[in-house]
């Protein structure tokens, strides 16, 4: 798993890092950016990570202002010291907000929360659940209407398929 941090904080970004290969020693870091306009540049020109870490309040202003010059194709965990932010967060592709300091149980049920929504929306599920929903719906066999009742005056009278044109 590819991670990128974002956090103009450098011990708690340093901090972050420990954690995360603590947890997960296959974790890489792509890079650690301080501020939105290094955030800008690097998604500029980099492809994207399988998740990102990123605290809301840099130096030079709000990561939002990231991810509204280029919205996020990965999901983002906020780790920031203000829950004020929550509802915002969670309208741009947020996994999880955690509080500073960030402790390893919580990182540890972010992660997990990360893996099973990737897991749950990856392409071999996806394609499952389609699989499973064309099953379900039985296409082939579902027998359809032969004859309509049409009104004829005050009658209803059975018109078959073979005998209707179009319907007006």
């Amino acid at each position: 798993m590819t991670a990128l941090l974002i956090e103009d904080e450098y011990p708690a970004a340093e901090r972050l890092e420990k954690l995360l290969h603590k947890l997960d020693p296959r974790v890489e870091i792509a890079g650690v950016l301080d501020s939105v306009e290094a955030g800008k540049r690097w998604f500029a020109g980099h492809p994207s990570v399988d998740l990102i870490f990123s605290d809301i309040q840099l130096s030079d202003g709000l990561s939002f202002q990231i991810f509204e010059a280029f919205p996020a194709h990965s999901p983002i965990v906020f780790t920031t010291s203000y829950d004020e932010y929550a509802i915002r967060a969670f309208k741009v592709k947020s996994v999880d907000y955690l509080l500073k300091p960030i402790k390893l149980p919580e990182l540890a049920e972010a992660l997990e929360k990360f893996r099973r929504l990737r897991q749950e929306f990856s392409p071999a599920t996806y394609a499952g659940k389609i699989e499973s929903l064309i099953e379900s719906l039985d296409l082939g066999r579902k027998a359809h209407k032969s004859r309509f009742l049409v009104r004829n005056g005050e009658q209803l009278v059975p018109i078959g398929l073979e005998q209707i044109a179009y319907f007006y």
